[in-house]
């Protein structure tokens, strides 16, 4: 579109490249939330996601969160929480 003379502007879609994702922990594992951030980022191009939720009592991310991380085709998950997942991505 030429907004005035000389001057085009335009729309481009691009995919971003590395995506961060938060799965929050607690009292039920949220791997539907795994699902419905990450499918998209894929489908959208996305080349990296990266994944962080925090660990359980035992030490380590839910089972069904890392099923659902591996269905994805993530490769990059941490078992990180708060704050400090979200800055560090």
């Amino acid at each position: 579109v030429e907004t005035s003379p000389g001057v085009v502007c335009w729309r481009e879609a691009r995919p971003i490249e590395k995506v961060g994702i938060y799965v929050p922990g607690g009292t039920a594992p949220l791997f539907s939330t795994v699902l419905m951030l990450a499918i998209p980022a894929k489908i959208a191009g996305c080349k990296e996601i990266v994944l962080c939720s925090p660990p359980g009592k035992e030490g380590a991310i839910h089972p069904a969160i890392l099923y659902a991380a591996n269905l994805a085709g993530e490769t990059r998950i941490y078992a990180v929480g708060g704050i400090q997942a979200i800055g560090a991505m």
